[in-house]
């Protein structure tokens, strides 16, 4: 009788929710990438392309590639830590992410609710990215972990945790001004500066960590530029070159359709303009709260330099815009229109699971 009635706490808990929607999902995607390789090395296949193959290449040969460098070393040396106990780096690689992938909905969900977190963890790009090996995962546990330390008053913490973020992913520390808000109106000056000393510092050991290997400071930034096409542009230059690229100009196809560069186009501003509708709606909510006015300028500042840049970084907009999780807590659905958010979710997750693997989505 106690058996049952620990069974049904734990049915009826919301952590168990968010594990078992997770769950599902990555099922969908893992079913769906059966099919579409029809094949039985899957797993390795879904585990071993694009991005996953470099942080792996990594972890077993080092920085054996002069564009290997822009990638950050701390999910490459996890993968390895955990090749010890595995003997396989593509499986460590994908254990590790999708470990990862629970804890993060957990996090939200203290930051945010149940909603929140659930609407979030059903986001197709957050159960394909969340499942094959890629990294985002590990400066999302932190930048969440951040704020979930910030909003219990530990500041030495918090900033701890953003600097692994940064560490785990270089370009968050575009979101550092809006913690300088967070501190000037919620808490003080004083607090600020003990805040800021380990993101700075973070990005000085990045900076020197690049001198150090390659003679050349900004190395990180010339190698995006050469090998990856990243220059800075207007918003206007960068749909242009979505339109025309070197990118989108080649032959991708999946599942028999060519991916022309308009539907590239079209891509990119169905979810800018989501994500756009949904900052939005947070600086609205953001008068009751100064925590979520945070929030609001947290997510405009991750939003704005994705409008601001062409090369590879424009074509993985929808993966990079994951670092505005807080603006799903304006997903405020019930009813019939949350069947047909988890409907409209669960039947493109197996389209763009295609496109990563057949061609390259994010």
């Amino acid at each position: 009788m106690n058996i049952l009635r620990i069974i049904k706490r734990i049915a009826n808990s919301n952590v168990f929710k968010l594990v078992i929607t997770l769950t599902l999902a990555k099922a969908v995607l893992i079913i769906s990438s059966y099919f579409i390789l029809n094949t039985q090395d899957f797993f390795e296949i879904i585990s071993s392309q694009w991005d996953s193959k470099i942080f792996e290449d990594i972890s077993t040969q080092g920085y054996s590639r002069d564009y290997y460098l822009v990638f950050p070393p701390v999910y490459p040396f996890l993968i390895r830590i955990l090749s010890f106990f595995t003997g396989n780096f593509w499986l460590s690689a994908f254990i590790l992410t999708n470990i990862l992938s629970y804890t993060f909905p957990y996090i939200v969900y203290k930051l945010f609710g149940l909603k929140s977190s659930l609407t979030l963890e059903l986001f197709p790009v957050y159960v394909l990215f969340t499942t094959i090996p890629y990294s985002d995962i590990i400066y999302l546990n932190f930048i969440a972990l951040s704020f979930l330390l910030l909003n219990k008053g530990k500041t030495i913490s918090s900033s701890l945790a953003l600097s692994s973020s940064i560490l785990s992913f270089y370009s968050i520390a575009w979101t550092l001004p809006s913690f300088s808000y967070s501190f000037l109106i919620l808490r003080s000056r004083k607090e600020l500066l003990k805040f800021m000393i380990f993101p700075l510092l973070t990005g000085v050991l990045i900076i020197a960590w690049y001198y150090l290997a390659t003679g050349d400071l900004f190395f990180y930034f010339h190698e995006e530029a050469n090998v990856w096409g990243v220059q800075f542009a207007n918003p206007m230059k960068q749909y242009l070159w979505l339109l025309n690229g070197w990118f989108t100009s080649q032959a991708w196809t999946f599942l028999g359709f060519r991916i022309s560069p308009f539907i590239w186009f079209i891509r990119n501003l169905l979810f800018q303009s989501f994500f756009l509708i949904l900052i939005i709606y947070l600086f609205l909510d953001s008068k009751k709260s100064k925590e979520m006015t945070f929030y609001s300028l947290y997510c405009l500042s991750s939003y704005l330099p994705l409008l601001f840049v062409i090369g590879t970084p424009a074509i993985s907009i929808p993966r990079l815009l994951l670092s505005c999780f807080p603006c799903f807590n304006e997903v405020k659905l019930r009813g019939f229109t949350l069947l047909l958010y988890i409907a409209t979710c669960l039947l493109l997750l197996p389209i763009i699971t295609a496109w990563q693997l057949q061609a390259f989505f994010s």
